[in-house]
């Protein structure tokens, strides 16, 4: 078989395939010329979907008549000079292939007039080839204009979904522009539509309002960090709102939207302990970092990126969002009895049940900043399982179980070196053979909250101490379930969370176990100082919140 060079046609139609391979990959490489270009104001119309007319209008600044064809040529940049310069890209578009590999598979019209200039320039493309190219008065800015996508590669033409779905992708992608660059007005038109515009005001809040509604923008958290070269903004869901896929999370790297599984994994490590399963946060991050520190020509399309010191950025997107979910969990602050008031059952209080107490209450004007709940007044327990509390603003069911899961499971989680407390006498438990295998990699982590195990033949080992909040309670059985949770696990962290979960589970008050109300109230009390009160460690939630209002238009009051 002889060995031979392709034709130019033949090889822009390749390269088209990698870069063009459906309207939505139109979009965004002419939106991203259009950024760098530095409009302000751009406009994306699509007709059936992008196939039979797709155009992209922008008031940058123009290109000179005399490199209008030069643009259509590939390989051709304005972004790039040397090959260092591939190290350090600050620009949305570099590749020099868009626009030829656009115009090679479309009817391709760009009009357009540098700043500064009296006259613009318009030029006509049909497959890749020069049709004509002529002065045009023109406001200013560019426009460019593909019909017929694909009329010449019927193949790829076979292969795209129906006009709606496409038109769909094209929609998303100008969502996802308009969220990394809220300052900039952005309006896309569809079959003669309107279907989204964006002011261009810089607020973020105000463009999500758009795409979910503004009871969901207000609701989510300002998230913002910087240090260590690396700028965290953003907005992110507290716990209390949710969804059932990871498709509404928005990831954005010096200004270019990216698809990173590093970023996306930080964001679910945040929020697993907050989190049932199968729920995920809603967020918007847009990073910073120098632009040697990340390499973005790693995909036809930028899509992806490689960070150099990609757990670095892993540790800071994680630290953001901690941030922003400590700073939303709302401050449940119990009122107490009155001078007057003492336990109506005369039952002794079960410090055992609750053997530490919490710092005093900050003050107001932090509970205020926190956006806290209102001070509450313990009323009772019902179902030997919610704690009933009083409020300004309605009723508080407290899951009595729940709230002392997180309790138990943010201790664990913060003392340095657990206290264990020593057994009359030492206990025996017997192990399975992947539990005995799995022992060595976490028995720092088991004495770290207090468990002192030693080995005691081939499959058992001899507890000595256990910590203290297993004092009394089934030593094997938890022992066991955090070995469990360690058989393949590659994450020690991970492993921490979910261990440090079941213990929390395994010691908190149970369902139908009645409290004392001085009990009720030193749970509410600790449940406050707890980073994260709404829900247990497991994501399930632990407070509701019946308000006045609610409470009123049940009972026929208003």
């Amino acid at each position: 078989m002889s060995i031979r060079i392709l034709p130019p046609s033949v090889a822009t139609r390749i390269a088209a395939g990698e870069v063009v391979t459906r309207p939505a990959d139109v979009v965004k490489e002419l939106v991203e010329n259009a950024l760098d270009a530095g409009a302000q104001r751009i406009e994306v119309e699509l007709a059936r979907g992008g196939l039979d007319l797709l155009a992209v209008r922008d008031d940058g600044c123009g290109i000179p008549a005399a490199e209008v064809a030069l643009a259509f040529e590939r390989h051709a940049t304005s972004k790039l000079r040397l090959a260092e310069d591939l190290d350090r890209i600050a620009s949305l578009g570099f590749r020099g292939e868009a626009l030829p590999s656009i115009a090679a598979v479309s009817h391709t019209t760009l009009t357009t007039r540098a700043t500064g200039k009296a006259v613009g320039t318009v030029i006509a493309l049909a497959g890749g080839r020069v049709e004509h190219v002529e002065e045009r008065a023109w406001p200013g800015g560019t426009a460019v204009v593909v019909r017929h996508l694909f009329f010449n590669a019927p193949a790829r033409l076979r292969f795209l979904h129906s006009a709606s779905a496409e038109g769909s992708q094209a929609a998303r992608l100008v969502h996802l522009f308009a969220l990394a660059y809220p300052e900039v007005a952005f309006t896309l038109r569809q079959d003669g539509q309107v279907t989204f515009e964006s002011g261009g005001s810089g607020d973020l809040r105000a463009v999500l309002a758009q795409l979910y509604g503004p009871e969901v923008a207000r609701a989510l958290r300002d998230v913002a960090l910087a240090g260590d070269s690396v700028a965290i903004a953003g907005l992110a869901s507290p716990p209390t709102l949710a969804r059932a896929t990871r498709s509404h999370q928005f990831l954005f790297v010096n200004g270019r939207a990216v698809r990173s599984r590093a970023l996306q994994h930080a964001i679910e490590r945040a929020y697993r302990t907050v989190l049932p399963g199968g729920q995920h946060p809603i967020a918007v991050l847009a990073l910073r970092v120098p632009p040697d520190e990340v390499d973005v020509n790693v995909h036809p399309q930028k899509w992806e990126v490689r960070f150099r010191r990609e757990r670095l950025v892993f540790a800071r997107v994680l630290d953001a969002l901690h941030q922003a979910l400590a700073e939303a969990a709302p401050a449940v602050k119990s009122l107490g009895p009155p001078e007057h008031e003492t336990a109506t059952d005369g039952a002794p209080v079960a410090q055992a049940v609750f053997p530490w107490r919490v710092a005093p209450a900050p003050p107001e004007a932090e509970d205020e900043a926190r956006d806290g709940l209102p001070p509450l007044r313990v009323l009772g327990q019902t179902g030997a399982l919610f704690i009933v509390c009083e409020g300004p603003q309605g009723l508080y069911l407290v899951d009595q179980h729940r709230a002392h899961e997180r309790v138990l499971f943010e201790r664990l989680m913060a003392e340095a070196q657990g206290a264990g407390q020593a057994l009359l006498e030492p206990e025996v438990v017997d192990l399975s053979p992947t539990q005995v295998d799995a022992l060595p990699a976490v028995l720092a982590e088991l004495a770290r909250v207090g468990f002192r195990v030693e080995t005691f033949g081939p499959q058992a080992v001899l507890v000595r101490t256990v910590p203290s909040l297993l004092a009394g309670g089934r030593v094997g059985p938890a022992l066991a379930e955090a070995l469990d949770l360690a058989v393949g696990a590659d994450d020690v962290e991970r492993w921490r969370e979910r261990a440090y979960a079941a213990l929390s589970c395994r010691s908190a008050v149970k369902r139908g176990q009645v409290l004392s109300r001085e009990e009720m109230r030193e749970l509410v009390l600790q449940l406050e100082a707890t980073a994260l009160p709404q829900t247990c460690p497991h994501g399930a939630p632990a407070i509701l919140h019946l308000s006045q209002n609610q409470l009123e238009r049940h009972f026929l009051r208003r």
